[in-house]
């Protein structure tokens, strides 16, 4: 039993020395850590004394080891509060959690300030009570300073990111946004955390994204910068803006390609100016053809209609004179018809030339149409039937009614010639209101009510690179004998001068729809009476009437026709001959019948004349010109009463009855 007990006290002195030997290495290992740890430790008793501390920690804080040992870690606070309330509120968090993490602010021996992060825990007995605290601190000056660095970098960036009128982007490999300056809310309308994970194709209409994705991936593909590329886009309101994109590629430390970094600046302002600019170049090109072709077409006018006036008046008269059943009587009507078809052509060049006086009145184009139907179906054959689709509720519109009954006509006659084995001409009208986002895509049309006038066809129909054409000055696609290559020229030149447009929809064998639209009007024209008027009421009462023409036709023919119908006429062929006839009758006339443009003098200046020595003297003034020469606005300014050739013996009878008796002409 002896040597029993005393194996078992050896072998309990062997343990006991065995773990004094492990705690021993274990104090050892953990003095080795603490001495040589970079972090500050320090430990401290439940009063917050310092009991130990590392090299780091005198290092760090200037201190020698006996100038904190046992004194109070209040040594290392910014401030006395700072240290009462670390110990308020702090502590209580340890002793509850175990630990406490935070960064904080130490002082150090010479009074300045030490960024740390850090954290302290608690030191317990095995039983877990708290006998202490231990505190790890770490010097992270140099990590402040990076991220101060970094902070007024970025700072640096966003305020000149901000301070520019272009957004600043960021895209990563797959094209998604991951960064967006605030500038696009004054582009596109959009917040960046909207525009953050969408794609810059999501706000592209279809066309553009289809146009776009392969330039972009072409780009990607080789990681090139983007230069100068022009992109549309839509905002948030649905508006089209143009953008300019430059960037580079972003690659990682590894060289790995990581996305694109970029600008887009807003053009559209400059876009829109440039294409002013091509088209006001177009429209002073267009303007200078305009120009020459209308200053050709005023003076053809004036000679054509002066020769018109007497084929058509002569051949009138002569057809009136005539039996049906002459054998003549035909060859005269052709004459007759042959005048006015060449009246018309004319007519055509000055529509075209702008050349044509206009008078705006409320018209309604349902009654328009209708008037012309009889007319239209004679022009257009038998083998080609006329529907119309026309809306009762059809608002007005200011428009000259000659101009278009002229628009009509000639999309009828185009949409007959474009059915050569028959087919369906449809006219359709219709009220139809444009809002902005649809008047946008039309330059020059503003949102608001308008009449829309389609003619539509099942003809032949036309191709994209005829379309382009059709609008254009003598292009045609008729023979020769079948088209002057006008019609459709002056249909556009009318609806421009009524502030109108017109759109043209046509595939190959799909027929032809021409849509026109016009300003509406809620109010409705008043509603016009005509008296019927025979011939036989156009006569005169023995009127004396002083006629002053130039052109010996023209003149021949007005004194013929004005004698035959009882009036009394003297002719005058110039000015000066007008003013003696005038003095040596003594002003006894009812009527001073004068053309414009005299060899001599200015027909308005005659007719001052005349009035200055007859205020109540009726006059009726007529031209052929239809330019500056025909002086329309002193015209209607002194409210005289004027008749344009050429005329026909009914128009001259009708006009004169009508001056005479004061009615309008």
């Amino acid at each position: 039993p002896i040597l029993q007990a005393r194996l078992e006290r050896d072998k309990e002195e062997k343990s006991r020395k065995q773990a004094v030997e492990a705690l021993t290495q274990n104090k050892q290992f953990l003095e080795a850590i603490f001495d040589s740890s970079i972090d500050s430790i320090i430990t401290l008793d439940l009063d917050r004394r310092i009991t130990s501390c590392n090299p780091s920690f005198l290092k760090q804080f200037g201190y020698t080891r006996e100038e904190v040992i046992g004194k109070s870690v209040s040594i290392i606070h910014p401030s006395e509060e700072s240290f009462t309330s670390y110990g308020k509120n702090i502590y209580p968090i340890i002793n509850k959690k175990g630990f406490y993490r935070r960064e904080w602010k130490y002082r150090r021996k010479n009074g300045t300030l030490i960024p740390t992060e850090g954290v302290v825990s608690t030191m317990k007995k095995a039983d877990g009570e708290i006998i202490g605290y231990v505190a790890v601190m770490r010097d992270i000056s140099e990590r402040k300073k990076t991220e101060k660095r970094l902070k007024e970098s970025e700072k640096r960036f966003r305020d000149i990111a901000e301070s520019m009128f272009d957004w600043i982007w960021e895209v990563d490999k797959r094209s998604i946004y991951t960064y967006c300056s605030d500038r696009v809310k004054n582009i596109l309308g959009y917040t960046p955390k909207e525009m953050i994970g969408k794609t810059p194709f999501d706000f592209m209409p279809s066309d553009e994204s289809k146009r776009i994705k392969p330039i972009f991936a072409e780009i990607v593909k080789g990681k090139k910068p983007i230069v100068n590329l022009e992109n549309w886009n839509f905002t948030k309101d649905g508006r089209l803006v143009c953008l300019l994109t430059n960037a580079i590629p972003i690659f990682d430390e590894q060289g790995e390609f990581l996305g694109y970094r970029g600008v887009d600046k807003d053009i559209t302002e400059r876009k829109k100016a440039e294409e002013e600019k091509e088209i006001m170049q177009a429209q002073l090109m267009q303007a200078q053809k305009m120009e020459a072709i209308g200053t050709l077409a005023a003076g053809m006018a004036h000679d054509f209609n002066n020769l018109l006036t007497a084929i058509q008046g002569y051949s009138e008269m002569m057809i009136m004179k005539s039996d049906k059943k002459n054998s003549f009587y035909q060859n005269l009507k052709n004459i007759y018809d042959a005048s006015l078809q060449g009246a018309a052509l004319i007519r055509q060049l000055l529509l075209f030339s702008r050349k044509q006086q206009i008078e705006f009145v409320l018209l309604d184009i349902n009654k328009t149409v209708e008037r012309l139907l009889k007319m239209l179906k004679r022009i257009i054959g038998e083998d080609i039937v006329i529907k119309t689709e026309l809306d009762p509720d059809l608002y007005s519109v200011r428009a000259d009614a000659g101009n278009i009954e002229q628009v009509i006509m000639n999309l009828v006659v185009n949409a007959r010639d474009a059915m050569p084995k028959g087919g369906v001409i449809t006219i359709k009208s219709e009220n139809v209101i444009l809002d902005k986002k649809q008047s946008k895509y039309t330059p020059k049309v503003k949102a608001g009510e308008y009449v829309c006038l389609s003619i539509s066809d099942t003809g032949v129909g036309m191709d994209k690179n005829t379309i382009n054409h059709i609008f254009e000055p003598f292009f045609t696609t008729k023979s020769r004998e079948k088209g002057t290559g006008l019609g459709l020229s002056v249909v556009y030149g009318i609806i421009k001068q009524h502030e109108g447009w017109i759109n043209v929809y046509s595939e190959p064998n799909q027929g032809t729809i021409f849509k026109v639209y016009l300003p509406a009007i809620s109010e409705k024209p008043k509603e016009e009476t005509k008296k019927e008027i025979s011939y036989n009421q156009l006569t005169g009462k023995g009127e004396r009437i002083l006629l002053v023409e130039d052109e010996d036709a023209v003149r021949a023919f007005a004194k013929d026709v004005l004698e035959d119908n009882n009036y009394v006429v003297f002719e005058a062929e110039t000015a000066k001959k007008a003013l003696e006839i005038f003095d040596k009758e003594k002003g006894d006339f009812h009527l001073v019948f004068s053309d414009m443009v005299l060899p001599d003098l200015d027909g308005l200046e005659l007719v001052e004349k005349f009035l200055s020595k007859n205020p109540d003297l009726t006059i009726l003034l007529t031209s052929g010109y239809t330019d500056d020469k025909s002086k329309w606005p002193a015209i209607q300014e002194k409210n005289l009463r004027f008749m344009q050739k050429p005329y026909g013996l009914t128009k001259l009878l009708k006009s004169v009855k009508d001056v005479l008796e004061g009615n309008k002409t």
